[in-house]
């Protein structure tokens, strides 16, 4: 991948009197820690946020998004067991000690009851196949987009609350439910998007990047990929990406030979490098600081305790077990303003990189994780008045 190279040019012709720091999150921590086997010699430190793995002796150890949906069933029930360590949460579920065998059960038993076409059996297991979909199915999806985001995570034990109750008015809160993630998927096409975000949105590259460098080669197969979302209680449809993997490599290799309809293709992507899978060295004077989040769906926290360890030189990693991707976001305090996460990383600037002296103190003052939080609209999501109950202003 070039980009490390351009991305040193740009700083040596633009930057070179200057003291540099280079900040990545998400996938874009990949392309800084390929920079640091080119390090600049105006270069002073590293941050990465929502951390990508560079490297790994097997593809377990690697941030690979062909595993994807293993990764975010690990983050999902470790969301849950969140919830079953709250009093608050716990209450909602009493006699269970396993909440995510509890939802998969739960799973279970509404694709039971709408089996072969079956309606009036379950009313929340009618009225979460509306669309076609198996429930388990439009939930675990649905889930997986959720715990993406500080706001709407906290109203995913509410949803499996009202479907495992399934009260008369549970089955009208859920056909609410997801009558508005249909209107969504409706909403979601390009031609509402605004032409400067399409200026900046290119899937071809996307798909480029990621079957080039980003994906286990062989693929798993279409059986493995869709075992994980299965055995997941929440995903992300990354099965679907098959078919993309076949193309763009143009390989025939069994995963894609078992495709049916899929044209021979010729192969798109780029040859990987000499530094691909390997971690880079800090030079001597230069450190990293490195952040991850707990509840992080998109880059699994592992991944960037296996940065950590796999990159030699003076590093600093700093974690949030509530924080979901990139905790410059997702870190607030209690005190307000500015996140823990911006605070660390502008204090690792201004300390010229020195790690000792980075201060760390506003981990103290986290807001935590508290599933009785109002984050959620509930008339949104249900068209209720409460997330769990049906209340008396109930529309």
């Amino acid at each position: 991948m070039n980009a490390k190279k351009d991305l040193a040019a740009i700083i040596d012709y633009e930057l070179s009197d200057h003291d540099v720091f280079v900040y990545g999150l998400s996938y874009g921590t990949y392309l800084v820690e390929r920079l640091v086997h080119f390090t600049p010699s105006s270069v002073k430190g590293f941050s990465v946020d929502g951390i990508v793995s560079e490297s790994g002796d097997t593809v377990e150890k690697r941030s690979t998004f062909s595993n994807w949906d293993h990764d975010v069933g690990i983050v999902g029930n470790r969301f849950l067991a969140a919830c079953m360590a709250e009093d608050f949460c716990k209450s909602k579920f009493p006699g269970v000690t396993d909440l995510p065998a509890f939802v998969h059960e739960l799973y279970d038993r509404l694709d039971a009851a709408v089996a072969d076409g079956k309606k009036g059996n379950n009313a929340c297991a009618d009225a979460l196949s509306k669309n076609g979909m198996k429930p388990s199915y439009l939930l675990r999806s649905t889930f997986g987009e959720y715990l993406m985001s500080d706001r709407t995570r906290i109203a995913i034990p509410a949803v499996i609350y009202r479907a495992a109750r399934c009260t008369e008015e549970d089955a009208d809160a859920l056909a609410y439910f997801a009558e508005g993630l249909s209107l969504a998927d409706d909403d979601a096409g390009f031609g509402d998007s605004e032409p400067e975000t399409l200026l900046y949105d290119s899937d071809m590259l996307y798909y480029l990047i990621v079957f080039s460098e980003m994906w286990e080669s062989p693929t798993p197969d279409k059986a493995t990929l869709i075992s994980w979302y299965e055995n997941s209680t929440m995903a992300s449809d990354n099965y679907l990406s098959l078919p993309y993997y076949c193309l763009f490599t143009g390989s025939r290799e069994h995963a894609c030979q078992e495709l049916m309809h899929l044209p021979e293709a010729r192969p798109l992507v780029y040859e990987r490098d000499q530094y691909w899978n390997k971690a880079g060295e800090l030079p001597d004077g230069v450190t990293a600081l490195l952040m991850t989040g707990g509840m992080d769906l998109q880059t699994r926290r592992m991944y960037g305790e296996l940065e950590y360890e796999t990159m030699s030189g003076e590093r600093m990693l700093v974690n949030f077990d509530d924080a979901g991707h990139c905790t410059t976001f997702t870190t607030p305090v209690n005190s307000g303003g500015s996140t823990c996460g911006v605070r660390i990383l502008a204090s690792y600037v201004k300390e010229n990189g020195v790690l000792k002296n980075v201060d760390t103190s506003c981990m103290d003052d986290l807001k935590p994780m508290k599933f009785s939080d109002k984050t959620a609209d509930s008339q949104e999501l249900f068209g209720k008045g409460d997330l769990y109950e049906n209340s008396g202003s109930d529309w």
